[in-house]
């Protein structure tokens, strides 16, 4: 193969990934519109609603590191294609759901495939120099199927129902197999690497400053989006603005995020490095203590769209620092750790949130994360011991 065929084989898996990426977050997204029929329908509680909703994270927990050590040991492409199969198959395991145990089974297994796609495609889409040109798009295409979901699930739902709505998006689903199995490298770099396990992977973020940032930035995004589902909405119908009105607002800010994640994929790999994302974070760490001193409707959807706009740019900017720091060699493995630290907190923070929001109120919940968004921008921007000694001499 020449390195002109290897250069339109990896844009052509690129573009295949950018599309399961949509799909993954059609699929992702969709449940979200779907919810309140989905609770009617199977009478269950908030909290049930909850657990089901927690499911597909709590995955993410369970196979960000296996995936990244199996993904360095055997390969990517068996993996994304059994992320491409298990989509379909978890969409269906829904639709067929009639109780509450069977439907975060099937979430479960979305979740999976979900932590498959979430640990390999920011480590591919990063390889061969690429950096943010890579992850950018990624993150814009996982924008894309938040913008479609909760729109092709809607009108699917209001003409016939929700179940087959989860069909109807399986179907659509299905073709990303055969392309996955007919472009999807089985490697990084055609070679096998060393799979690391838990121990040394901690040691690899003690040991790099650069990762252990990506990976400090990766738990601060898991915090920002939990604690987003649950302020933001609350925030917005305390104002009196109708489920309608909340989702053309969050419609807006997923416009936002594409646009954005669509500008950081212009810059050049060697445009992006720790102090950029350090950069970004102090902004959001801002617009987070926005609220926190008004919660008018206009300032929180100049909240929600500054904020949306630097999560995206975070995201993109993030995996491209982590996968090059990692030197190609456990980038798998990297990433993985990165979407380990989110889910944790991802998945914990709406209980840390609800306890803060019940105690101190929700602007003080605000607050909150914006200094947590802060003294993660001091870290990151803080000059290293090295070159403060360089300086110093």
């Amino acid at each position: 193969m020449t390195i002109v065929d290897g250069v339109k084989r990896f844009d052509l898996e690129l573009r295949v990934l950018l599309a399961l990426t949509v799909v993954n977050g059609v699929a992702e997204s969709s449940l979200i519109t779907l919810l309140p029929e989905i609770r009617s329908d199977l009478g269950l509680s908030s909290l049930e609603a909850g657990l089901a909703l927690a499911a597909s994270t709590l995955a993410m927990i369970v196979v960000a590191m296996p995936v990244g050590n199996v993904a360095n040991r055997f390969g990517t492409r068996a993996l994304l294609v059994t992320a491409s199969i298990l989509i379909p198959v978890a969409l269906i395991g829904q639709a067929l759901a009639s109780s509450l145990p069977l439907l975060i089974s099937a979430r479960f297994v979305f979740g999976i495939s979900f932590g498959i796609i979430w640990v390999i495609a920011p480590a591919r889409a990063a390889a061969g120099g690429r950096g943010a040109s890579g992850t950018g798009p990624l993150i814009a295409a996982s924008g894309l199927g938040w913008l479609l979901g909760p729109v092709v699930a809607g009108v699917v739902t209001d003409a016939v129902n929700w179940r087959v709505a989860l069909v109807v998006l399986a179907a659509l689903a299905v073709p990303l197999i055969p392309l996955l199995l007919r472009y999807a490298e089985p490697r990084l770099d055609g070679r096998r690497l060393e799979s690391l396990r838990l121990r040394q992977a901690f040691g690899v973020v003690r040991g790099n400053r650069i990762i252990a940032g990506a990976v400090l930035v990766a738990a601060l995004l898991g915090i920002v989006s939990g604690a987003s589902g649950l302020l933001i909405p609350a925030a917005f119908a305390d104002n009196g603005l109708s489920s309608g009105r909340i989702g053309l607002a969050f419609g807006l800010a997923a416009g936002v995020w594409i646009a954005t994640a669509a500008l950081v994929g212009r810059l050049r790999a060697s445009a992006v490095g720790r102090r950029g994302v350090g950069i970004a974070v102090a902004v959001m760490a801002g617009a987070w203590l926005l609220p926190a001193f008004g919660l008018s409707t206009l300032s929180l959807l100049a909240f929600l769209l500054i904020s949306t706009a630097c999560r995206s740019s975070i995201n993109a900017l993030n995996y491209a620092v982590g996968v090059r720091a990692s030197a190609g060699d456990t980038a798998p493995a990297v990433v993985g750790m990165l979407n380990l630290a989110w889910a944790v907190m991802a998945l914990t923070t709406p209980l840390l949130v609800g306890l803060a929001d019940g105690s101190a109120g929700i602007r003080a919940a605000f607050a909150l994360t914006g200094v947590a968004a802060a003294s993660v921008a001091v870290i990151l921007l803080a000059p290293s011991v090295s070159r403060s000694a360089r300086a110093a001499t």
